[in-house]
C-alpha cells in the first residue's frame, strides 16, 4: 500500500515540478469540481457508483454508446477546467473541445482494447470480458526459477 499511496504520488510530482520549475503545478479539489460526476453537454451532476467505470449521463444520454470511460473522461474535464478559479467554459465552448476530444478518446480506448498484453489495464479502466494477465518479463522470470 506504501508505495501505491496517492499522497506519495502527489509528493513526487510536486517534487519533479520544483526541481524542472519550468511548470506550474495546479492542484484540482475533487470536491468542488467533482468531475466523474459532470457532464458537459447538459451541465448536471449524477452520482456513480465507483464500479460504473464509463460516463453515462441519465440526463441527456452522453455515453449511452458506452465508449466515454470514466477516468479518461474526467481526465478531459480536468484539461479544459480553469485551473485558477475552477469553473468549465461555457457548454457551447465545452462542446467544441469535445467535438475534437471524442474522436481521441474512442480511438485511445479502442487501442488499448486491441493491445492484448494490456489486460489487466483493461479490467481496471472497466472493460469487461477480460482476463488479468501477467506482463512478459514477470512471465519470463517465473518460468525461470
Amino acid at each position: 500500500m506504501g508505495l501505491r499511496a496517492p499522497g506519495r504520488l502527489v509528493d513526487a510530482v510536486k517534487c519533479v515540478v520544483a526541481r524542472t520549475r519550468t511548470a506550474q503545478l495546479h492542484e484540482i479539489p475533487t470536491f468542488h469540481t467533482k468531475l466523474s460526476q459532470y457532464c458537459h453537454r447538459c451541465g448536471n451532476y449524477t452520482r456513480k457508483p465507483l464500479s460504473q467505470r464509463f460516463h453515462c449521463c441519465p440526463h441527456c444520454g452522453l455515453g449511452s454508446d458506452g465508449l466515454i470511460q470514466r477516468d479518461l473522461y474526467s481526465a478531459w474535464l480536468a484539461s479544459v477546467l480553469d485551473p485558477i478559479r475552477f469553473i468549465f467554459p461555457s457548454r457551447g465552448q465545452l462542446g467544441i473541445h469535445w467535438q475534437s476530444m471524442e474522436a481521441c478518446l474512442s480511438a485511445a480506448l479502442e487501442a488499448t482494447q486491441e493491445h492484448a498484453s494490456a489486460q489487466g489495464f483493461l479490467r481496471r479502466f472497466g472493460i469487461p470480458g477480460v482476463r488479468a494477465c501477467r506482463p512478459a518479463v514477470l512471465s519470463a522470470r517465473h518460468k525461470s526459477r
